[in-house]
């Protein structure tokens, strides 16, 4: 997810990129939709302080 940030951030300054995760919870049971939300979250906070500066 990192990658495709990065490459957004190309082309969108970062203050005006918006990230919609399209990841399929309403297909998934509830062991995929703790994990799935758990990784979003962990992201979330990689990408915040990468780019907070």
């Amino acid at each position: 997810m990192q990658i495709v940030i990065d490459e957004a951030k190309k082309y969108i300054p970062i203050e005006r990129l918006w990230i919609n995760p399209d990841c399929g919870l309403k297909t998934r049971n509830w062991e995929e939709v703790r994990l799935q939300l758990r990784n979003m979250g962990e992201m979330t906070e990689i990408v915040r302080k990468k780019y907070a500066a």
